[in-house]
This record gives C-alpha cells, structure tokens and sequence, in this order.
C-alpha cells in the first residue's frame, strides 16, 4: 500500500485525556463500514502510553512545552 493511503490517528497525547486514548483503544468498535474509501488504511495510535497508564498529563514533558522560540526558528 502506498503511504499516501494512509491515515493516522493519534489519541491519548496527554495521558489524563481520556476522549481520543477512548477512540484509538475502542477504534474496532467505532469504525464503520461507511469509511472514507476503501483504498485508505486507517491506524489508530495511543501516542503516550505511559502517562496514559499513569493518568497524568505526561511522564518526562509535557509536549505543549518542548518548543522554544529557538527551536522554532530552525
């Protein structure tokens, strides 16, 4: 399949946000045959396991704030 097929979803970012972690976990269940198009591969992905695990917001960073000006200007 070609990549440009494929679509991914992230949920679960920030591990004390249930909603999207809800989403990829149960993505089986909310998926429906009436997709998109039958040419595009959907992939659910919990972006931050562990700090969903934990329920807290992040483990070592919080992501929202690991871009300085800096950083940005690169």
């Amino acid at each position: 399949m070609n990549n440009t097929n494929k679509i991914l979803i992230f949920g679960g970012t920030h591990g004390n946000e249930f909603t999207g972690a809800y989403i990829v976990n149960n993505w089986d269940l909310i998926a429906t045959s009436n997709q998109i198009n039958s040419d595009i591969e959907i992939e659910p992905i919990l972006a931050n396991p562990q700090a969903f695990k934990q329920k807290t917001r992040y483990v070592d960073c919080d992501l929202n704030r690991s871009f300085s000006l800096n950083d940005l200007k690169r």
